[in-house]
Formats: structure tokens, C-alpha cells, sequence
């Protein structure tokens, strides 16, 4: 954790140390908006990254969780708060990217009304399975999507989201077919896969890990 720690937060702090110079100092705390729900791959690196910067900048830190909407909750509500630099919006591509591809209209510019601060980190995408599962590789699970009489039940972290958009690009080059399944974020997801209700998520690994580990995965 610590080697992450500093990872995640080297270039980082610089930029928002930068960044906070223009914040008027009577705001009592710099919040962290994250688009997602508690325990999903963006908002355990915003808490590792909050933890670290608040003892460099000597302010309170706050991780404000809004999941909705592929992003566009967080995103809005970043747009509406008081400009001064104490409330950041944690990008990702669903808010940034992704929605301007998906939606016919947004209720903000990506490239307009957002400025870019500091890059995080970057997470690879894993495709995971309930332990009990009777395929234990890509090669079998596909032969036993193959043998359903109906799509399989694809989990994600919301539509539009990168989980949703790498799982049908999985799904269709893998060839088998998925009914999609999005929740507010990841972390619900990888739950509804350890209980069953759903048949595969493409996850990020941050969200999975702890699961794969335990054997739960």
C-alpha cells in the first residue's frame, strides 16, 4: 500500500498543490467527487491519493461518493459547486470519454468545462467469475456460454462504462451473447457475482482483487 501510495500520489500532489494556490482559504475542506460507489477500483485509489494529500497540504480531504448515470451525476455536480479549486471531480473514461460517444447530449462539455489536474493511475480489466463456476478459463467459459439457451448475465459498473463497453467488445469476439446487467459502480457488481445473480463481469482488478484472493473469484 505504501509503495501505491507513492505511486499515485507523486505528480499528483505537485499539480494540486499548484492547483490550490488560487483556492480561497477559508474553504474548511477540498472534497474528491467520485463517480462511482464505495469499494469499486476509483474510489480506493481517490482514498489512498486523499490520505496522502491531505497530510502534504495540511487540509481536510473528503471522498464524496455520487454514482449514477455512467458519470454524469459526479460530473454535473462538480460543474454546479463554487469554482475555486476544492472540489474535484475523480475523471475516468465513462464521464470524460465514453459519454460523448454514448449520449446524444450532454449536460456539460468533457473538454470545456473541465481542466485536467493530474493522471491517477491506470487499472487493467480482468474477466472474473464466481469460484464455484464450472469454467475456470476463457476458453472453457466460452464453451459454456456456448451450451445456454439464453445470453449470460453480464455484470458492469453502469452503462457506458468502460467494464460494460470491454465486455461486449469480449463478448462479441469471443462469440457468445450477454444480457447486460449494470450497477452504480463495480463493487455491487463483483457482490451480485459472489451471490450468483450474475454469470461474468469484465472488472478492474483494484475492485477484484481482494475477492480473487480470498478464492471467492
Amino acid at each position: 500500500m505504501k509503495r501505491l501510495s507513492k505511486t499515485l500520489c507523486s505528480s499528483f500532489l505537485a499539480s494540486l498543490l499548484f492547483a490550490g494556490a488560487s483556492a480561497s482559504a477559508q474553504q474548511s475542506h477540498i472534497t474528491f467527487v467520485v463517480p462511482y460507489s464505495p469499494g469499486g477500483a476509483s474510489d480506493q485509489i481517490t482514498r489512498v491519493v486523499a490520505e496522502r494529500a491531505a497530510r502534504e497540504l495540511g487540509r481536510t480531504i473528503v471522498v464524496e461518493n455520487k454514482p449514477g448515470a455512467a458519470g454524469i451525476v459526479a460530473a454535473q455536480h462538480v460543474l454546479k459547486s463554487t469554482p475555486n479549486g476544492d472540489t474535484l471531480l475523480v475523471g475516468s473514461n465513462a464521464p470524460l470519454v465514453i459519454n460523448e460517444g454514448m449520449y446524444d447530449s450532454l449536460a456539460y462539455s468533457p473538454r470545456e468545462d473541465f481542466v485536467p489536474v493530474a493522471g491517477l493511475a491506470r487499472t487493467p480489466l480482468v474477466m472474473v467469475v464466481n469460484a464455484e463456476h464450472p469454467a475456470n478459463d476463457v476458453k472453457g467459459f466460452v464453451e459454456w456460454a456456448g451450451k445456454q439457451n439464453a445470453p449470460v448475465a453480464m455484470g458492469s459498473g453502469g452503462n457506458g462504462n468502460i467494464t460494460h463497453l470491454a465486455g461486449v467488445y469480449a463478448a462479441n469476439t469471443l462469440g457468445f451473447d450477454v444480457t447486460h446487467v449494470p450497477f452504480q459502480g463495480t463493487a455491487p457488481g463483483v457482490m451480485n457475482l459472489i451471490g450468483g445473480n450474475i454469470d461474468v463481469m469484465f472488472d478492474t482488478l483494484p475492485s477484484s482483487i481482494a475477492q480473487l484472493d480470498s478464492g471467492r473469484l
